[in-house]
């Protein structure tokens, strides 16, 4: 049996990167990008042989890594959408499903088991809150993550037992920082 290739590590930021495991990481030298050996690496966009491009790469990532799976319960559906697209935008996070309501959001993290639960204080038929308390009780490995209007909440979140706690009108990349500290952390492979 082959084993997987050895994780490595590469960053840079905007341009588009080329996730390669027999090669390594490419960075197109874009204005303001730069390979994990801190030089340009003019790569053609044709260019990424066994390997898949990431867009507006920002940030590291360990290679041979597998993504975080993050659940969106949120009763708005343009915020879900919009939740929806930008964790899937980063090339650590997986929304796995999204849930309207607290029945729907209980079954999916059921179903699922994702590492990371965002959940609205404010959804039909079970509050934020209430959900926070079933997961912790029930499914303890879901980290979860209160997202709010509300400051106050955030105490009464954590006290519950919320890995975190984002106030909505905060800019978005302090909710995705928020799911990444929630995150268990990832078991590297063997090698």
């Amino acid at each position: 049996m082959e084993s997987a290739p050895a994780p490595q590590l590469g960053w840079g930021w905007g341009g588009r990167i080329c996730l390669n495991h027999v090669s390594g990481l490419f960075v197109h030298a874009e204005s303001g990008t730069r390979s994990h050996s801190g030089t340009s690496a003019p790569v053609p966009s044709h260019t990424c042989p066994n390997g898949v491009f990431v867009e507006r790469f920002v940030g590291a990532i360990v290679l041979g890594m597998t993504r975080m799976r993050v659940l969106v319960a949120e009763n708005h559906p343009s915020v879900r959408e919009n939740l929806r697209y930008l964790i899937n935008a980063e090339p650590d996070m997986e929304c796995v499903a999204v849930a309207k309501n607290g029945r729907q959001c209980i079954e999916l993290c059921r179903q699922l088991l994702p590492e990371v639960l965002v959940v609205d204080e404010i959804l039909p038929g079970a509050d934020g809150l209430a959900i926070a308390a079933i997961v912790g009780n029930r499914l303890p490995q879901i980290r979860v993550v209160m997202y709010t209007f509300n400051p106050k909440v955030c105490a009464v979140a954590r006290e519950m037992g919320a890995a975190g706690c984002v106030v909505k009108d905060t800019p978005y990349r302090v909710l995705l920082g928020a799911l990444r500290q929630a995150a268990p952390a990832p078991a590297l492979p063997a090698h």
